[in-house]
C-alpha cells in the first residue's frame, strides 16, 4: 500500500514577505538546506520562489540578487495537494506539472511541502534496493 503525503512531507514551513531580495530568500534557502520558500504577501500565501526560479528568472536574466524582490521572480500561485492524499498522486501531479514542490493542505489551511526529494525518498524505501554502506 503506498505511503499519505503526511508520512513524507516537511512539516515546518519556511516563507519569505514577497518584497524581500531574491539575495535574502537565497540566504535562507542555503541556510536551511531547501529548495523553495512560500511567498507572503498581507498574511496570505500568494507564490512559491524555487531554485528553478532563481536560474531562469535571475541568473539566466543576468539580474543582481540584491537589486529584485521575490515577488518579481516568483511563481505565482502553487499546486497543492492534501495532506491524506497518497505519494502516487503526488508523483502523478508533479509529473503533469513538471514540477518539484507541492504545497500539502488540511482544510484549506497549509500544513506542510512535499518536495521531489521527500518523493525520492518514499520511492526508495518503498521499491528501492537497501545501499550498501
Amino acid at each position: 500500500m503506498m505511503s499519505n503525503v503526511n508520512t513524507y512531507m516537511s512539516k515546518t514551513i519556511i516563507d519569505i514577505d514577497g518584497s524581500n531580495t531574491i539575495l535574502n530568500a537565497v540566504k535562507i534557502m542555503k541556510e536551511k538546506s531547501i529548495s523553495s520558500l512560500l511567498v507572503k504577501e498581507k498574511d496570505e500565501y500568494v507564490g512559491i520562489f524555487t531554485s528553478t526560479d532563481l536560474l531562469r528568472k535571475v541568473v539566466g536574466q543576468e539580474v543582481q540578487p540584491d537589486w529584485m524582490i521575490v515577488s518579481d521572480a516568483m511563481t505565482k500561485g502553487f499546486e497543492s495537494i492534501p495532506h491524506d492524499a497518497t505519494m502516487a498522486d503526488a508523483f502523478l501531479i508533479m509529473e503533469e506539472k513538471s514540477i518539484h514542490h507541492l504545497v500539502v493542505r488540511e482544510n484549506e489551511k497549509v500544513v506542510g511541502m512535499l518536495s521531489i526529494r521527500d518523493a525520492a525518498r518514499c520511492f526508495a524505501e518503498n521499491f528501492g534496493r537497501k545501499r550498501k554502506k
